[in-house]
């Protein structure tokens, strides 16, 4: 297996213990266990980067974890979804704002596979997203409304929506959407 595959795999197993960790540690209601992980996670990709872009990529994985927040939020708000180890009601967790910060790692190599596929992007956002929350609805991260089905077409809209846009955050760091050394 060549280098590049096999960072790629090993990002993708990390990234998946991450999430993992993050979602069975707010089903426990530890709330700052996600965050932290995702923030060893973040920074160490981070380190990856060019001195010049970790500025620009750090703010644009806070900036993305502020728009699912409020995305999120907005959900809660509606009473789409209730996030377990939550601050203050209504308004999504600190975990729920992790996970949003973790896409930022696996953006740059998705973005090569499907930022000139934006309908590609789109579709995969509407149906990852729900299963993702179904996931950590299963594992008791949080839970829906009876019957599920409009929390997870509105999650499916939300991440529809979503996921395209993320995909030019690397562009927005660098132009030609590399970065990691």
């Amino acid at each position: 297996m060549k280098r590049e595959a096999l960072g790629a795999l090993a990002l993708f197993v990390v990234y998946q213990a991450v999430w993992f960790g993050a979602v069975a540690s707010a089903a426990r209601g530890w709330i700052w266990i996600g965050p932290a992980l995702v923030a060893l996670f973040v920074l160490g990709f981070a380190l990856r980067l060019e001195r010049g872009l970790r500025g620009r990529w750090l703010l644009a994985v806070a900036l993305l974890g502020l728009a699912g927040t409020v995305a999120d939020s907005t959900l809660a708000a509606c009473g789409f979804v209730r996030f377990n180890a939550e601050l203050l009601p209504g308004v999504a967790s600190p975990w729920i704002t992790s996970l949003w910060c973790l896409m930022a790692v696996a953006l740059p190599g998705l973005g090569l596979l499907l930022a000139r596929r934006p309908w590609l992007a789109a579709l995969l956002g509407a149906v990852g997203g729900p299963a993702a929350y179904a996931a950590g609805v299963r594992m008791g991260a949080a839970t829906f409304p009876e019957p599920a089905w409009p929390s997870l077409l509105a999650i499916g809209v939300e991440w529809g929506i979503a996921f395209p846009l993320m995909l030019r955050v690397p562009a927005l760091v660098r132009p030609d959407a590399g970065g990691a050394r």
